[in-house]
């Protein structure tokens, strides 16, 4: 199967945003997060890289996401926002666990060679306002 942009933002969302995680609204294009339904997360693609290492070689192509995870505790003060956001980041490692035995990858599915969570996650907790957002860095190595 032959692995093209689409199929993999698909198959990416999929994994990551099943219909169990229980995610108020899910997408792949960024809306306003004023009134947003959530827990809320948008698949975002944020760039692509392609090396070759040789002439002789297919190229490694690296397609780059941002995974925005949006929670809202509302006005209840006793209920920590970053305590609703963290088994969200938790379901996306578990999502992303190696898939095929023999390389240790998570291949969704055998879609592509690898994709990982890779990068530093940015948290902005919700202290004030208990509204907090977690943007995760998300690589897919294509063959």
């Amino acid at each position: 199967m032959t692995a093209t942009r689409e199929s993999v933002a698909q198959a990416l969302l999929a994994a990551i945003a099943p219909s169990s995680a229980g995610y108020a609204l899910t997408g792949r294009r960024n809306i306003n997060p004023e009134g947003m339904p959530t827990p809320a997360l948008m698949l975002l693609e944020y760039g692509e890289e392609t090396h070759r290492p040789s002439i002789a070689l297919p190229p490694v192509r690296s397609w780059h996401y941002r995974a925005l995870i949006y929670v809202d505790a509302g006005g209840d003060e006793t209920v920590i926002p970053a305590a609703l956001l963290n088994p969200l980041l938790d379901a996306i490692d578990a999502a992303l666990v190696p898939d095929d035995p023999v390389s240790g990858r998570s291949t969704l599915g055998g879609l592509v060679t690898s994709a990982l969570v890779d990068g530093e996650t940015v948290k902005s907790p919700g202290e004030m306002t208990g509204r907090a957002l977690a943007i995760v860095p998300i690589t897919v190595i294509v063959p």
